[in-house]
């Protein structure tokens, strides 16, 4: 078989030149600059979904108790689940996650019947202000009996 000669001619390979390749990587580097941020608010809204979720878990839980027991669930610290209340909990659910942490606090003994159920996001300002958007306020439990 014979082979055309101006295919086997030195320097005249088709190919891509230098300049189309850098405008090429130009415009993926533009593309992918004007993502970013997209999926970086899309990831703090999935994280502040979790947030909300859980305090809503943690809110069912404590009216669970309440109904059965009389009684709030006694105080506990930081990130540690209230005696009493893992009963009302799902299996493996635990109070200190790797974006926020969950606190119970009965002040019930300087006003009456007072609670409340916070996430504590100190480390992630931009999470915290997602989970505090006033759509999800709601979730935040406070029960007053006056």
């Amino acid at each position: 078989m014979r082979v055309p000669r101006a295919i086997t001619r030195p320097g005249d390979c088709r190919g891509f030149t230098l300049v189309e390749l850098t405008l090429v990587a130009a415009i993926l580097s533009i593309l992918a600059a004007l993502a970013l941020p997209n999926i970086k608010m899309a990831l703090v809204k999935a994280r502040a979904v979790d947030v909300v979720a859980d305090l809503d878990v943690m809110r069912m839980a404590v009216y669970n108790y309440l109904a059965e027991n009389n009684d709030w669930p006694p105080d506990a610290a930081v990130g540690v689940v209230p005696s009493g209340l893992d009963v009302y909990l799902p299996d493996g659910f635990d109070f200190t996650k790797e974006h926020h942490t969950l606190n119970y606090d009965n002040w019930t003994t300087h006003s009456p019947y007072f609670i409340a159920v916070t996430a504590e996001t100190s480390d992630d300002p931009v999470l915290g202000a997602a989970v505090v958007q006033p759509t999800l306020i709601r979730y935040t439990m406070a029960y007053t009996d006056g």
